[in-house]
């Protein structure tokens, strides 16, 4: 990476910032005034702090990101977490276009490890105290590390930004990295990897498919002519995209990839392993070379005193020492340069000399003079008419709109300007001076210039205020958003008053009489401060820009995720109690499906996320009473050879069944949880965070929420409109549907209504006026994109339920202070888990939080799942969840005991079960509480269900069976003292 190298790619985005010594002395370091180290943190979660000649083999493609990126409010940047196929771990990036390069390099086969944020440099060099953290850090099959910075295009042109990036290049220079600086992607590069970035998960079909599509593209050939001699070409599709992924199969990246695109199969030993090599998709792009300076076109003389630019700044010559030159920065840091060096510098130039600014004309000048008064233009029409014959003698200004007489005598050609001024100034009653101030202004800025600037007052409000006053007026309007309203007059604008005197002292800011502030208030707000709350509310999040538009191309590529409350309110009977329900579900982005759905009581977690994700990859079962047209084998697919894959299909409703490849989701807490974050890692799936408070981001699933209303939610007995203009009195009183009611109907409406109606936003590619359905768009992707086979596994219910690392002891394991016991911990007491790293010699054991009776422990031995059992756990006791636990360690505490013990967190746990089992000592609180935690219990039972049953290995301790006695224990001298008991006589009175 030392010489320049150029490629051929035409539109290069990339600046790279290499230098001409990959591995710099130590002399050499200290020559270039650079001392610091790098800060970094280990794969165990250790921070050290190396020296810069020590760091050049550090492991950071294993380390911790050095840093934390904020989410806040009306931030711009994009944050998520990409799964690298690479590495198969979700790291954390800032922005897309950060995750548009993790992208590349993980397509590219001679990068063998990358991170993210991956070190900090500390320290100081000739431009000062220098603190800096890298985007990535990319390790290469040939052991060079790669310092990567990602920059968006209107950031890089900045000077600030460019001295930074040849600062960092210098410290990479002293420990022995590659350093680059990245912009913008190609369009048609990063399309075509994108698209290919879809397949980079092993395909099922992965070993019986690819030796054959190997064989077929020996001689290069098309896609189209490949799936020709293909069997299943929905599946053969998926498995030859994944070997061109693998780059086992070559194809020109630089062209849009259609049917036609030609194929090359490359054997192993012809895969690239250099970062230079011409099948680099950052090498293709680039053709990299230092960035050029302007070219000097005359000759220069330093001198002190005089400016140049060098390294994209202006700097001052302080003085000359020999064949040194001093320099000061416009930043204010000095350094001692060679002249030659800087000569030779492409960077090198003179500073441009000062230009005068150019005149700025105003806008539309023409759109302006239309919207005058008429009288106002037919005045300027005229006068415009009296110029034109000044200046050409006709008053149209054309020759061959002549009108009769003209030209007349005294505005001929042969007459000076002047005689033809005092001509027009005796035949309209102007002066001369006047009318030659008019046509210069006409001359300048056409008919603008002769407006009547009187007549171009604007009759504002705004006009007598302070401009405090207005500040004032907009700032308390945004803090009472998501206040009730008020009117104007009263609450507003005392508020307003007292906000202007804290600030600026009292009465120092005056504001207009009433009537005045009234109008001004309007005039200033979109909304008014007594308008509804809700509709303010709406107003403050609309964007302040155009709708950004998402896009996918085929199922799976972007699925959204959100919760919404369900404007229904369920019942249950057993309890004679009313309660919210939050609606979960996730939509396809591409073929606007709902995936799946999850109705809970108020208070979604994060397990009932993470198990979505098993949901949308599991067909769903026909229910009793559905049409059989709403049968999986009724939607136009190759069912056939989808059964031999999932015998499920046959039984399954006709819902897209997808293996999502990024989750867009919001900064709620059921979505930051590592409950999700481990299932995306454990599946291969990224997830793409929206920006807070900014609904816009997903605006596809924030509209179905509105569909779901309007076609569902409306039509169920217990509808509470989602307004409270349009509430009921007493919704309450009309809810007469239990949550697995309300689960039953949705899901009936999601396949029998949602997924057959034609939806407006999806439409055939080059027919804008064919709409299509759901499930149409579904079997229209799947022609195109192939078919992606989700993983088929009874066992997914438990890989998706948190984890606990515990070591296993002679009592069996600790779950959160439960302790459990299972025959199988018997077999492998004090035996150490083979993992290592952070949790060496622990165990996972899963466990899920809506009931807590059980854990669930995976045997390597076997391959097998085994139930494990609460060692205080009876049969009086309920299922509980961890809310409840939460609970019994209250009442723990509050009498003075230890809430760690098993067996009081057991005794407390009975004790509360049976007080709220209780009808009549229930409180409507404690009836909230329990509903809640039964639902969650009920759900937990249904996933139980639909997973493989694990083997149920726990014995009960010997201490409880009864110990069996024989008959000479027996005591038999009690016996003669016992009343015999009666026979009952039917014949007797």
């Amino acid at each position: 990476m030392t010489g320049r190298r150029d490629l051929g790619v035409a539109n290069a985005d990339i600046v790279d910032m290499r230098l001409r010594n990959t591995h710099p002395s130590r002399e050499q370091s200290s020559g270039g005034g650079i001392y610091g180290g790098v800060s970094w943190i280990d794969a165990a979660g250790t921070s050290t702090v190396v020296a810069l000649d020590d760091a050049c083999d550090l492991p950071l493609e294993e380390a911790h990101p050095a840093r934390r990126i904020p989410r806040y409010k009306n931030s711009t940047h994009t944050p998520g977490r990409y799964w690298s196929a690479t590495g198969s771990v979700l790291l954390e990036y800032e922005s897309f276009l950060e995750s548009k390069w993790m992208t590349m390099l993980d397509f590219d086969p001679a990068v063998v490890a990358f991170s993210s944020q991956p070190l900090r440099f500390v320290g100081h060099d000739r431009d000062g105290p220098f603190e800096h953290v890298p985007d990535l850090f990319a390790r290469t099959a040939d052991g060079h590390g790669h310092v990567i910075d990602v920059k968006a295009p209107f950031l890089a042109e900045e000077k600030k930004q460019i001295r930074l990036a040849r600062r960092t290049a210098r410290w990479c220079e002293v420990v022995g990295w590659n350093y680059w600086f990245v912009k913008e992607i190609d369009d048609v590069l990063w399309a075509n990897v994108s698209f290919l970035a879809g397949y980079r998960r092993k395909p099922a079909a992965l070993l019986t498919m690819s030796d054959r599509l190997l064989e077929l593209v020996r001689q290069p050939t098309s896609i189209a002519e490949v799936m020709r001699f293909m069997e299943a070409p929905e599946l053969a599709r998926a498995v030859l995209l994944h070997l061109c992924w693998r780059q086992q199969i070559q194809l020109d990246l630089a062209e849009p990839l259609r049917y036609d695109s030609r194929l090359t199969h490359l054997r192993c030993s012809d895969l690239p392993v250099s970062w230079h090599h011409p099948t680099n998709p950052i090498a293709r792009q680039s053709g990299i070379s230092r960035s050029q300076g302007a070219r000097m076109d005359r000759p220069m003389r330093l001198a002190v005193g005089a400016n140049i630019e060098f390294e994209e700044e202006t700097h001052q010559v302080l003085g000359l020492h020999g064949s040194f030159v001093r320099l000061m920065s416009e930043s204010g840091g000095r350094q001692i340069i060679a002249v030659t060096e800087l000569v030779a510098d492409p960077s090198f130039r003179p500073a441009p000399e000062g230009q005068p600014m150019s005149r700025a004309v105003a806008g539309d000048m023409a759109a302006q003079v239309d919207q005058l008064p008429e009288t106002e233009i037919k005045r300027i029409v005229e006068l415009e008419g009296h110029l034109q014959e000044v200046l050409t003698g006709y008053r149209s200004g054309r020759a061959h709109e002549a009108l009769p007489g003209e030209p007349r005598p005294a505005y001929t050609h042969g007459q000076t300007l002047t005689a033809r001024l005092r001509a027009k100034a005796a035949e309209t009653g102007m002066t001369e001076r006047h009318l030659y101030r008019l046509l210069q202004a006409y001359q300048d800025a056409g008919r603008w210039g002769l407006v009547d600037g009187r007549k171009l007052r604007a009759l504002s409000p705004l006009n007598s205020m302070d401009s405090r006053a207005i500040r004032a007026i907009e700032d308390q309007c945004a803090a009472e958003t998501f206040e009730s309203g008020a009117r104007i007059g009263g609450r507003f604008m005392r508020r307003v008053r007292n906000r202007l005197d804290a600030t600026h002292g009292a009465g120092v800011v005056p504001l207009p009489p009433a009537r005045t502030f009234y109008r001004a208030v309007e005039h200033l707000l979109h909304l008014s401060p007594a308008g509804p709350t809700s509709r303010r509310q709406n107003d403050a999040n609309k964007p302040d820009r155009a709708f950004e538009v998402l896009r996918a191309s085929r199922p799976g590529e972007v699925v959204m995720i959100d919760t919404t409350r369900l404007d229904v309110i369920a019942y249950e009977p057993a309890a004679d109690l009313t309660h919210a329900v939050e609606l979960t579900y996730a939509l396809d982005l591409a073929t606007r499906s709902l995936l799946a759905w999850r109705l809970t009581p108020a208070g979604t977690k994060g397990i009932d996320v993470s198990l979505l994700l098993a949901d949308m990859m599991a067909p769903l079962p026909m229910r009793m009473g559905w049409d059989d047209r709403l049968r999986f084998t009724m939607m136009r697919l190759p069912q056939q050879r989808l059964l031999d894959l999932d015998e499920r299909l046959a039984e399954a409703a006709a819902r897209p069944v997808i293996y999502p490849e990024t989750l867009l989701v919001d900064l709620g807490k059921p979505y930051q949880s590592k409950v999700l974050w481990g299932a995306a890692q454990w599946l291969g799936i990224s997830i793409q965070d929206a920006r807070k408070a900014r609904p816009i981001d997903k605006a596809n699933i924030e509209r179905s929420f509105e569909t779901v209303r309007m076609q569902f939610s409306e039509h169920v007995a217990g509808c509470k409109s989602y307004d409270v203009a349009h509430r009921p009195s007493n919704p309450e009183a009309f809810a007469r549907w239990t949550l697995e009611e309300l689960d039953d109907f949705f899901a009936e409406y999601v396949i029998a209504v949602y997924q057959q109606r034609p939806t407006g936003g999806l439409h055939l590619p080059g027919f804008p006026g064919v709409h299509m359905s759901p499930n149409q768009a579904y079997e229209h992707a799947v022609a195109h994109a192939g078919y992606v086979v989700c993983p088929i596994n009874g066992a997914m219910y438990y890989e998706l339920l948190p984890i606990a690392r515990c070591k296993i002891q002679d009592y069996g394991v600790d779950v959160n202070g439960l302790r459990y016991f299972g025959n199988v911990l018997h077999e492998l007491r004090h035996v150490a888990s083979p993992e290592s790293g952070k949790y060496a010699g622990k165990w996972a054991v899963r466990y899920d939080p809506r009931d807590l009776r059980h854990a669930y422990f995976f045997d390597p031995r076997d391959n097998t799942w085994h139930l494990l059992d609460w060692i205080h756990g009876r049969p009086a006791h309920l299922p509980f969840t961890d809310v409840m636990l939460r609970n019994a360690r209250k009442l723990v505490a509050v009498r003075g005991l230890d809430n760690s013990d098993s067996e009081l967190i057991a005794k407390a746990l009975l004790d509360l079960q049976n007080r709220t089992d209780a009808p009549e000592t229930w409180l409507r609180i404690d009836r909230r509480a329990q509903l809640k935690d039964a639902q969650r219990a009920r759900a937990a039972a249904r996933d139980r269900a639909n997973a493989d049953p694990p083997i149920e290995t726990h014995t009960e301790p010997a201490a409880l069976y009864t110990t069996p006695v024989s008959e000479d224990d027996i005591d038999l001298s009690d016996l003669a003292d016992l009343e015999p008991l009666g026979v009952w006589d039917p014949q007797a009175d």
